[in-house]
C-alpha cells in the first residue's frame, strides 16, 4: 500500500501542473496531495506501532514457551 501512495504523489503533483487552468481544480488536487502525504505518515506510524506491538508479542512468548517446556517435563516426572 505505500508503494501506491509513493507513486500517487508524483501523479497528483503532475495533474496539479496540467489543470492549473481550470478553476477550483488545482485547490482540489493541493487538498489531494497534503492528504494523500498526511496518510501516507499516518500509515507509516500505524506500521512502526505494529512493529512494536509484534516484537512485543514475540517477547512475551518465549516465557510462555519456557513455562510450557516445564510444565510438560513436571507431568512427565509425576506419571507412574
Amino acid at each position: 500500500m505505500m508503494g501506491s501512495l509513493r507513486t500517487r504523489l508524483p501523479v497528483a503533483a503532475n495533474m496539479a501542473l496540467q489543470c492549473s487552468e481550470v478553476p477550483g481544480v488545482a485547490g482540489q488536487l493541493d487538498l489531494y496531495k497534503a492528504n494523500l502525504g498526511d496518510l501516507q505518515t499516518t500509515l507509516e506510524q500505524i506500521r512502526i506501532m505494529l512493529l512494536v506491538r509484534q516484537a512485543s508479542l514475540e517477547a512475551g512468548r518465549s516465557p510462555l514457551c519456557a513455562i510450557s517446556q516445564w510444565v510438560t517435563a513436571l507431568r512427565q516426572t509425576r506419571s507412574p
